[in-house]
């Protein structure tokens, strides 16, 4: 998996994330301020329905929920910060037959998002470093 990181004046960033093996190419869109990072890929690009993936002022155990139009709850929540803040998104409505567990998200205030693990419930993790 290769990922590249496309950011435009206005604070908008895009990780493109190829998989080479099976020919797939999947591009998550965020926003960064001075105030967090928020990221348009759980409405599916729409851009006016971001959605906060960390607040830089937040305090361990923040939790931002969103319900999904197909009905899907997702919660993330600030389990660590400091230098490195990381949010824990779940899936808390999902019965146990889907495959992912949670996604774990690994965010510097000076870099943005530098990482996501993708953790399952039938396979090894995968992690993602983005540079």
């Amino acid at each position: 998996i290769s990922i590249e990181i496309v950011s435009s004046a206005n604070g908008d960033s895009e990780a493109i994330f190829v998989d080479e093996i099976e020919g797939d190419t999947s591009i998550l869109e965020f926003k960064a301020t001075d105030q967090g990072i928020y990221d348009y890929v759980l409405f599916e690009g729409d851009k006016s329905k971001p959605a906060t993936l960390v607040e830089y002022e937040a305090s361990i155990g923040t939790q931002w929920e969103y319900t999904l139009p197909s009905g899907t709850v997702v919660r993330r929540e600030l389990v660590e910060k400091g230098n490195l803040f990381k949010v824990e998104q779940t899936y808390p409505n999902i019965p146990f037959a889907i495959s992912i567990e949670n996604i774990e998200w690994e965010i510097s205030p000076q870099k943005g998002v530098v990482a996501c693990t993708i953790n399952y419930t039938d396979e090894d993790p995968i992690r993602l470093d983005i540079d």
